[in-house]
């Protein structure tokens, strides 16, 4: 941006890079809150119901609901472990150079470069130390905290908040 161009009241002018290297214990740590994030409701009904029904007398109740709990804690486990070293995600891991602009994300990485317009992301969020930027409900750019510069977090979230259409739960 030259020195003659205006910008709108409030939006910010700084550039912010990130130089990304997902980890796989960084990765399953968001699998994991995430999909813990998604059965927050789950888990607890649950368990009530199946210390209800042992309360109640009914143990054949009771241990079919804490085995169906144990198996669906086992399930996310399992699923996490496998999804994070599976060969379909290993492009998470790849190195890549995020440049986050007022104009856009720039990208560089082995073996493609480019710009993601602010309007293709949806929403943002912190997770297990990462940010998640949602270009739809499922895929989203993942940012190790620690990748951007401890004294550049509040503009590179004041960034996001300015760029990114809403901050919503998923």
């Amino acid at each position: 941006m030259t020195g003659t161009e205006e910008r709108p009241a409030g939006e910010s002018a700084v550039r912010i890079a990130a130089n990304v290297q997902v980890t796989r214990h960084g990765y399953r740590a968001v699998l994991l809150a995430s999909a813990i994030s998604k059965l927050r409701f789950v888990l607890p009904v649950m368990a009530f119901f199946a210390f209800g029904a042992l309360a109640a007398g009914f143990t054949a109740h009771s241990f079919l609901l804490l085995v169906g709990l144990v198996g669906v804690v086992a399930f996310v486990w399992f699923y996490v472990n496998w999804a994070s070293g599976s060969p379909a995600h290993q492009d998470v891991y790849m190195p890549v150079e995020y440049v986050f602009a007022p104009d856009g994300i720039e990208y560089a990485g082995d073996p493609e470069a480019g710009t993601i317009a602010w309007d293709r992301m949806r929403r943002w969020r912190v997770l297990a130390h990462h940010y998640l930027l949602y270009t739809d409900t499922a895929s989203f750019l993942l940012v190790p905290a620690d990748a951007v510069e401890p004294q550049l977090r509040a503009a590179f979230e004041q960034l996001l908040d300015e760029k990114v259409r809403a901050k919503r739960r998923l």
